[in-house]
């Protein structure tokens, strides 16, 4: 077919916009570089070398495992379906599911990581009798599980929901909790190409340097739980480590944000003491360009007796738990935090 102006010429293709995440526009749609690739291939092979991947046995035993608490929870709902007095076909059709979320959801676990996992179950099993005390006892009679610590008053992340659909008549702990399978799930699709984060460095080992924690600070918290036997310190020694947050917090309050605190996430223990206890420890700083002069002090007595005053209320405190907070310089930190027992 022909017009005026000549014969006509075929239609472009529709024009698709490309999609944009967040408000500005990308630095760059350019793909990756031979450098790129190459890079690529040795932050691989450096982490293959350096362990950081599990074996295909320990990928094998946690997916055994979350199979295995699976049916367990599926046989835990029917049965509080049944002691609530619900009809048979109720009884049949009743389910629970498990999710998982954190690093092993987003596919970034390591040897030995933790399996964050999160129970969805019909709306008239309640997460303090139900969770709490007649699941709890399932899992305590079983040979195979060991270690079992009941939280329920843990602090969870609070993070805004989208739909609020799924909020419908329930409370507030547990809206935290489905956040947690929520949000990691939101966080791939904040990625434009998941498998193509570009990440710049000259040598992948300096991104695995062990952190000098107690060579980074003048000044450290230390945190020690004392409970009667191992029994009791593994719940308390639970209990106190998922509070440390919030003594982070009541300090930085308290001295309006001039007191920074950075928790290490490690647990040590004194060998030489004959008594059940667990030891943490904080780093202390000055908020970076403080004008306040050097040989001013921060009092925080009254920060860490709230935060004492909080955790004693623990749900299944005992007279035997306790917990001492002490300030301690650089150079009096115990043997114990230290690699072989010395500095």
């Amino acid at each position: 077919m022909e017009n005026s102006e000549g014969p006509s010429a075929p239609l472009p293709p529709p024009q698709v916009a490309a999609s944009q995440y967040g408000l500005t526009q990308p630095i760059s749609l350019a793909g990756p570089t031979e450098a790129d690739i190459q890079s690529t291939l040795e932050l691989g092979k450096f982490l293959t070398e350096a362990g950081i991947y599990e074996t295909k046995e320990e990928a094998t035993k946690k997916e055994e495992v979350l199979q295995r608490i699976g049916q367990i929870v599926k046989d835990w709902v029917k049965q509080v379906t049944r002691l609530k007095g619900y009809t048979y076909q109720m009884v049949a059709d009743a389910n629970a599911l498990i999710f998982t979320f954190g690093s092993y959801r987003l596919g970034m676990h390591g040897p030995g990581d933790d399996l964050d996992t999160l129970c969805v179950g019909p709306s008239y099993v309640n997460r303090e009798e139900d969770f709490f005390y007649i699941l709890q006892n399932i899992l305590d009679e079983m040979e195979e599980v060991t270690e079992l610590q009941s939280l329920p008053d843990a602090y969870v992340p609070y993070l805004d929901i989208s739909d609020l659909s799924v909020l419908y008549n329930v409370g507030e702990a547990i809206v935290r909790s489905l956040n947690g399978c929520r949000v990691t799930n939101q966080i791939p699709k904040l990625v434009p190409n998941v498998e193509e984060v570009e990440v710049y460095k000259t040598k992948w080992c300096a991104l695995f340097e062990p952190y000098l924690f107690f060579a980074s600070y003048k000044n450290y918290l230390q945190i020690e739980a004392v409970a009667a036997d191992a029994d009791d310190l593994r719940s308390w020694r639970g209990w106190v480590e998922s509070k440390l947050k919030k003594l982070t917090r009541i300090i930085e309050r308290d001295t309006l944000g001039m007191l920074q605190c950075h928790p290490y996430p490690h647990e040590y223990v004194d060998k030489t003491k004959h008594y059940a206890h667990s030891a943490f420890f904080i780093g202390l700083q000055r908020k970076p360009g403080d004008k306040i002069q050097g040989h001013e002090q921060f009092d925080i007595r009254g920060s860490v007796d709230e935060f004492k005053l909080f955790v004693n209320m623990y749900m299944f405190w005992k007279p035997e738990m306790e917990i001492y907070v002490s300030h301690v310089h650089k150079r009096l930190l115990p043997a114990y935090a230290f690699p072989d027992g010395y500095r």
